[in-house]
C-alpha cells in the first residue's frame, strides 16, 4: 500500500512537469518545480499515511484535469471539454479538496495561456467554466453535510469564534509559506492554538496584503507572481479553517496542491532573473541544485518518523506546543506497550492542557486499572525498557511474561516490537505464533511458525506448532508432514505423535468417504 501511494505520487510529480512544460515551454524551471514538489518533506504525510491515498489520488486526477484543459485551450472541442469534466469529477470523488479547480483554471487562462485579457474575455471564460462550478458546489455541500452529520464540523457558536478562526487562518497561511521554505518541525497534527494574540494576527494580515499588493503591481511584467500567489491562497481556502473541522489548525497534507503555486512564483522569478542577468547564472544554478539535493535527507528523515505510532507521536509532542490531542495518543500507545508510568505522565499532561476531555479521562482510568492488574515482573520490564529504549530484549521478556499470564493481545504487541528490531529470532517467531494460535488466529499463526521453521529447520517445537496450525485449518496432508518432521527431530514429542495420528485418522476418513 505504501508502494502504491509512492507510485501515484511519483506519477503526480511527472505529470506536474508535463503540465508546466506544455503550458510554458520552459523545460528546466518545470523540471526544478516538479523535483522540489515531489521531494519536499511536506509531501511525506500524504504518501506515508495510507489513509491519505485520497490525497495523492485526487491530485493525480487534478493534474490530468489540467492536461486535458491545456489540450482544450489550444483546440476547443466537446471531446476535450468532456475529458476536463470527467477528470475533475473523478478528482472530486477522491477528495473534495479540488472544489477550487474552476478558479485555478481561470488563473491559467491569465498566465501562462494568456486567454484572459479584458472584461469581455473574462466573461467568456467564466461562462466556459459554468459546467464545472456545479460539480464543485455539489461536492462542497455533500462534504459539509457529511462532516456536520458526523459531528466533525465545529459550529460557530462556542469557543471557536469568527475572530479566532480568522486569526488562525491568517497565521496558518504564513506558517505554510514558512514550512515550504524551511521544512522543519513537521507534524501530523497541529492543534488549534489555545492563546491567539492580536499582534501576530495583524502582522500576518499585513504581510499577506503586502504580497498581494506586489503581485498585483508586477502583474504585467511578472504575471507568474500574481498567478502563483492566488493559486496558493485560493486552493488553501477550503481547508484554511473558516469552516473548522476537528481540532487541528492546519495540516501538511493540505499543502499538496497549494505549494505548486508558491513554487511556480519562486522558480519562475529566479528563471526570469537567470535569463536577464548572465553574471548570476552560476549562482542560481547552484541554488537550484543545492535546494533540490538538500530536500532529500530531510524527506528521508521525515519518512523515518512514520515508522510507528510511538516514533511519530513522540516526535510530534516534542515539536508542537500544548498538543493535548497527541499527548493523549502517545499515552494510549505507551499504555498498549505496557509502559504505564510514561503513559500516565503524558495523559496527565494532556488533561492539564484540556481538563475533563472525555477520551483523556477514559485513558487515564484505563491506565490506572492496568497498573492495578499488573503482573509480577512487568514493572521490571518497563524499567529496563526505559533505561535503554534501543534494546529490544525487554520486549521479548515482557511478551513471554504476558503470554504466561494470559494477556494475549499485549503479548503479541511486545513480540512484534521485538521482531521489528530482530526479525531473525526463530524463538520470538515461535512464541508470537503460539500467542496468535491462543487467540484463534490460525492463518497468522501458520505464517509465524513457518517463519520460525525457515530460520531453523531443526526447531522441533515450531515444526509441531506449524502442524497444529495447518491441522486446525483442515490442511491435513501438510499438517501430517510437519508432525512427521517434528517427530524425526524429537521422537519423544508426544504432542506431535498425537497430531500425526489425528491427521491419519482424518485422511483415512476422507479417503473412505471418497
Amino acid at each position: 500500500m505504501h508502494l502504491l501511494n509512492a507510485g501515484i505520487h511519483a506519477m503526480n510529480a511527472s505529470l506536474l512537469f508535463a503540465v508546466l512544460f506544455l503550458a510554458t515551454a520552459r523545460r528546466w524551471p518545470s523540471a526544478l518545480c516538479a523535483a522540489l514538489f515531489g521531494w519536499h518533506p511536506l509531501r511525506v504525510e500524504s504518501v506515508a499515511w495510507i489513509s491519505e491515498r485520497k490525497d495523492v489520488l485526487s491530485v493525480l486526477f487534478f493534474l490530468l484535469t489540467l492536461l486535458a484543459y491545456l489540450r482544450y485551450a489550444r483546440r476547443p472541442t466537446l471531446k476535450a471539454y468532456s475529458l476536463v469534466f470527467l477528470s475533475l469529477t473523478l478528482g472530486l470523488l477522491a477528495k473534495p479538496m479540488l472544489v477550487m479547480v474552476p478558479v485555478l483554471l481561470l488563473l491559467l487562462d491569465y498566465w501562462p495561456l494568456k486567454r484572459l485579457s479584458d472584461a469581455a474575455s473574462l466573461r467568456s471564460l467564466v461562462i466556459e467554466k459554468l459546467p464545472l462550478f456545479p460539480l464543485s458546489i455539489a461536492s462542497a455541500i455533500v462534504t459539509i453535510y457529511a462532516q456536520h452529520s458526523g459531528g466533525a464540523l465545529v459550529p460557530l457558536r462556542g469557543s471557536l469564534t469568527v475572530y479566532r478562526r480568522l486569526n488562525n487562518s491568517a497565521c496558518s497561511v504564513i506558517t505554510y509559506i514558512t514550512k515550504l521554505l524551511l521544512p522543519i518541525k513537521l507534524a501530523p497534527y497541529y492543534i488549534f492554538p489555545t492563546h491567539q494574540l492580536l499582534r501576530p494576527f495583524l502582522g500576518a494580515v499585513l504581510l499577506l496584503a503586502l504580497i498581494t499588493f506586489l503581485g498585483v503591481k508586477y502583474r504585467r511584467n511578472r504575471p507568474y507572481l500574481l498567478v502563483g500567489w492566488l493559486w496558493f491562497t485560493a486552493s488553501l481556502l477550503p481547508v484554511i479553517g473558516l469552516l473548522q473541522v476537528g481540532a487541528q489548525s492546519m495540516a501538511d497534507r493540505y499543502s499538496y496542491i497549494p505549494s505548486i503555486g508558491l513554487l511556480v512564483a519562486i522558480i519562475w522569478s529566479l528563471a526570469d532573473w537567470y535569463d536577464r542577468q548572465k553574471s548570476v547564472r552560476p549562482l542560481l544554478t547552484a541554488i537550484g541544485v543545492c535546494a533540490t539535493i538538500a530536500l532529500l535527507p530531510m524527506t528521508y528523515r521525515q519518512i523515518g518518523l512514520w515508522k510507528n505510532d510511538l516514533t511519530l507521536f513522540t516526535h510530534t509532542c516534542s515539536v508542537t506546543q500544548e498538543n493535548w490531542f497527541c499527548e493523549g495518543i502517545l499515552a494510549d500507545v505507551l499504555a498498549h506497550q505496557g509502559d504505564l508510568e510514561d503513559a500516565e505522565m503524558h495523559i496527565r499532561k494532556s488533561l492539564s492542557i484540556l481538563p475533563h476531555y472525555p477520551s483523556s479521562v477514559e485513558t487515564l482510568a484505563r491506565i490506572q486499572r492496568l497498573q492495578f492488574e499488573r503482573l509480577p515482573g512487568e514493572a521490571e520490564c518497563a524499567r529496563e525498557l526505559r533505561a535503554d529504549p534501543s534494546d529490544p530484549l525487554p520486549h521479548y521478556n515482557w511478551g513471554n511474561l504476558l503470554l504466561r499470564g494470559g494477556r494475549i493481545g499485549d503479548a503479541i504487541i511486545h513480540y512484534l516490537l521485538y521482531l521489528d528490531a530482530r526479525p531473525n529470532d526463530q524463538r520470538a517467531h515461535n512464541n508470537l505464533a503460539v500467542a496468535l494460535a491462543t487467540g484463534g488466529d490460525w492463518p497468522a499463526a501458520e505464517e509465524e511458525f513457518d517463519e520460525a521453521v525457515k530460520l531453523d529447520p531443526t526447531y522441533a517445537d515450531a515444526q509441531c506448532g506449524l502442524g497444529t496450525a495447518l491441522f486446525r485449518q483442515g490442511k491435513y496432508d501438510q499438517a501430517a508432514a510437519s508432525f512427521d518432521r517434528a517427530l524425526h527431530l524429537d521422537p519423544a514429542m508426544r504432542k506431535a505423535r498425537l497430531g500425526l495420528e489425528q491427521c491419519r485418522s482424518k485422511l483415512g476418513v476422507a479417503q473412505t468417504g471418497s
